[in-house]
């Protein structure tokens, strides 16, 4: 039997990625989190997770709605739910060049980081200590819905034109707010998150292909003026976009957003949003508060199917599939292409995605051809706060957590089962919960 061993990486870089750096989220109900702990929440248990060290600053606490509540531990640190943002917040607002709204008192960014010495209101920072390093900005979606839901659609007339002269125009709203930043401090590093996708059964209006293709088109335009500015540039539309939906393309996964109004992120959606931050930027993935493990890994075909025996562990366990895939299509079509079971867990690898019965975790443009899914099952709670279920990795992103085992899947087994041409060339169970390596070599 064909043996490959998965090296051990040293993570003593991963306490220097963050360092001592204090960090400000700015931003609108994405950010302050509805329904939700926001994509502020699962960053947060990355930074325990792989040792960083890092202080969250901002002029406002708490979530809009059924968040986490401040306070909040995980691994021992506590969740302070800071940051500076609201539910219906504008670039414009932000950037001072217009609010009557009454939205953090009419503040805007430079009265949140001491930069008018005229304000006396209470969004603001201590200057002094609490200096934002590294700032997050994630706004745009009501600049780009909300007025124009009452002409026709971001898609209709020159509203996709209005709003890139507003916002990425030379002097617009953005320059303003980087430009408060960096005035602020010089070194700070800035990551701008682009404007995320929602589901076409929002309302009211946004929902034609025109609002969707026009949107996509802000948000490449984004990057490039990201790129012309020198900030750090991240596209979450595509970790919650279907890349089956041909007809509409830019509709985000229904799973990923809020059911009850299809726009603001679901705990999954949040997920993503921090999976696609911490790639971007070359952070090691999420744990979960698991042990990473060197396993070895042996050759398979398929189906590969393994015995419990003496493996199983009612404390918890691990399983690996690495798949072969053939070239990426052009088009995505929701095709099954391998799929792992594992005590009651049970993962599908589509050609643009992966799935958990019949829930989408994942979606992609494009697999690529090696790909490397890792389950977990955790069975008592891990003392960092992550509760007990199933986690799903892909690669050593974090893509599913606490999930509960599927009915009538349970086998005293591991099962995987390659289709569509797709290879098995790896798997293994272990008797232990632990997430993936980062960086591993195989």
């Amino acid at each position: 039997m064909m043996l490959f061993r998965c090296l051990m990486p040293t993570l003593a870089a991963a306490s220097s990625l963050l360092g001592a750096e204090k960090v400000m989220f700015v931003g609108d109900s994405i950010t302050h989190g509805v329904g939700a702990g926001s994509y502020r929440w699962p960053l947060h248990r990355l930074w325990v997770d792989n040792g960083m060290s890092f202080d969250v600053v901002g002029v406002h606490v708490g979530n809009h709605s059924n968040g986490i509540a401040p306070g909040t531990a995980y691994g021992g640190v506590v969740f302070n739910n800071r940051h500076s943002s609201m539910c219906s917040e504008r670039a414009y607002e932000i950037a001072g060049r217009s609010n009557s709204s009454g939205r953090l008192g009419n503040s805007n960014i430079f009265d949140w980081l001491g930069l008018d010495a005229s304000y006396s209101g209470k969004y603001r920072i201590k200057p002094a200590t609490q200096m934002p390093d590294l700032f997050f900005i994630l706004i745009g979606t009501n600049d780009a819905l909300g007025e124009n839901a009452l002409r026709g659609g971001i898609g209709a007339g020159d509203n996709l034109a209005t709003l890139r002269k507003n916002m990425l125009g030379s002097g617009g709203d953005m320059d303003t707010i980087i430009g408060a930043m960096r005035r602020a401090n010089p070194q700070a590093k800035i990551v701008v998150l682009s404007i995320p996708g929602w589901h076409d059964t929002i309302q009211p209006d946004n929902t034609e292909a025109a609002d969707f293709a026009a949107v996509l088109e802000f948000n490449r335009e984004y990057a490039q003026w990201a790129k012309s500015r020198g900030v750090t540039f991240v596209d979450i539309s595509s970790s919650l976009r279907d890349y089956t939906r041909t007809d509409k393309p830019g509709v985000a996964v229904p799973e990923f957003l809020q059911p009850f109004d299809h726009l603001h992120p679901s705990p999954q959606g949040d997920l993503l949003i921090a999976g696609a931050v911490a790639q971007k930027l070359g952070w090691p993935g999420a744990t979960a508060g698991l042990p990473r493990r060197e396993v070895v890994c042996k050759a398979a075909q398929s189906p590969l199917r393994e015995e419990w025996s003496q493996q199983k562990n009612s404390a918890g366990f691990t399983c690996r599939m690495k798949l072969d895939m053939p070239s990426p299509k052009e088009s995505c079509r929701g095709e099954i292409m391998a799929e792992m079971t594992c005590g009651s867990g049970h993962v599908q690898v589509l050609d643009c995605g992966i799935r958990w019965g019949k829930d989408k975790m994942l979606c992609a443009g494009q697999m690529g051809n090696l790909v490397d899914v890792a389950m977990a099952y955790v069975a008592e709670p891990t003392g960092t706060g992550a509760a007990p279920g199933y986690y799903v990795w892909w690669g050593e992103r974090l893509i599913g957590e606490a999930l509960p085992g599927l009915a009538g899947q349970v086998q005293p087994a591991l099962e995987i089962r390659g289709g569509k041409g797709t290879k098995v060339t790896g798997g293994m169970i272990e008797n232990e919960a632990c997430a993936p390596l980062t960086s591993a070599t195989d």
